[in-house]
């Protein structure tokens, strides 16, 4: 089993200064398309990395509502379309993984599936919601990680193993990392570097090994 994989998103508690990143992003997110920098609106933004957001309880009442385990299964919607719940969320909750997450699924879907979900229509592009999140907390390492998963999703390789980079110099290392990183890396032919993503992977109980089996048909 060798497919990009991503556990329930855990709240994470540590921050780091803030970076300059403009060229990264410049480079990683598409330009040619206008993305409203404005976050406020009458019902946010809210943090899904500050722990105070989550004890107002905002943040669950969203996810109750408009993030429903049925939309990340991508079946349905809950008070509207997948894609108008999705959108509402990412409004009052900018940078809410699981969040940007679908919208890069559903976008997907979208494209490979048209007629399944033809009545779904993402409100800005997934590279704008990212963008959005990036704004509002350019310096939280998970961001990355889930946009590395993004650009992987859709073959842009070397963008996604510098998002992963830089997700490990913010401080993220797990081993989900590692074994995803990794495969990004074997796409790209780094056998070496990704044989030390999925050897660090191992050793920190990843329970998958799909990585090295197809390392190991290329000899490493």
């Amino acid at each position: 089993m060798s497919h990009i994989i991503i556990t329930p998103v855990l709240r994470l508690l540590f921050y780091t200064g803030l970076l300059l990143q403009a060229t990264f992003f410049t480079n990683a997110l598409q330009a040619s398309e206008f993305c409203d920098p404005n976050l406020a609106s009458r019902v946010g933004p809210r943090d899904y990395f500050d722990d105070k957001h989550h004890k107002a309880g905002r943040i669950g009442i969203v996810e109750r509502i408009h993030l429903t385990p049925e939309m990340l299964r991508l079946e349905k919607g809950n008070t509207a379309s997948i894609s108008d719940d999705l959108n509402y969320t990412l409004t009052v909750i900018p940078n809410h993984p699981a969040g940007l997450d679908l919208a890069s699924r559903l976008d997907r879907a979208i494209k490979d599936f048209p007629e399944r979900y033809r009545r779904e229509k993402l409100t800005r592009t997934v590279d704008c919601y990212f963008q959005r999140a990036f704004w509002y907390t350019p310096s939280q390492p998970y961001l990355h990680y889930i946009f590395a998963i993004h650009l992987h999703r859709n073959q842009a390789y070397q963008q996604a193993a510098e998002a992963y980079s830089q997700a490990q110099r913010l401080g993220l290392n797990n081993a989900e990392l590692a074994y995803n990183y990794g495969l990004t890396l074997f796409e790209l032919k780094r056998y070496d570097e990704a044989r030390k993503m999925a050897d660090n992977a191992k050793a920190l109980n990843y329970p998958f090994d799909g990585l090295q089996q197809k390392l190991a048909k290329k000899g490493f």
